[in-house]
């Protein structure tokens, strides 16, 4: 490519780049914030839930359900308008609402096929480790 034709080519890209729209202004808006049960880990503190079951919202919408003697599982999860909570397990969605909330506990009414359903949560404790499994 010649002098001339680089010359003619940088013009029309400066150009080009020169005229498009402005990006829109930045602003500093505060985001909304997010429940307290978000960013800690959780664990159930139901009899009937499994032995160290676990549960962890991330900020990023990853739900962390695990536990010592079952298969983890990653989901996505959302806060709809309404306030609610959607995650999906086994192609079924499942809503629920936080019934209760505190620093160190939190409560969530599970919308289920079967009816509504409680799970109560507590921090979890650190450090933790899960229980040998039964021989």
């Amino acid at each position: 490519m010649t002098l001339r034709r680089r010359l003619v080519a940088i013009c029309s890209a400066l150009v080009v780049f020169g005229c498009a729209r402005p990006s829109e202004p930045v602003t500093q808006g505060t985001a909304p914030a997010a429940p307290a049960f978000v960013g800690h880990a959780w664990t159930l503190a139901d009899d009937s839930a499994p032995r160290g079951a676990l549960w962890i919202f991330l900020p990023d919408g990853t739900l962390l359900q695990d536990s010592c003697f079952e298969t983890h599982r990653l989901s996505h999860w959302t806060s709809g308008p309404d306030g609610a909570l959607r995650w999906e397990e086994d192609g079924v969605e499942i809503r629920a609402t936080v019934v209760a909330a505190t620093d160190d506990a939190f409560a969530l009414r599970l919308d289920l096929v079967g009816g509504a359903e409680e799970r109560r949560f507590v921090r979890a404790a650190v450090p933790y480790v899960c229980a040998d499994f039964p021989r």
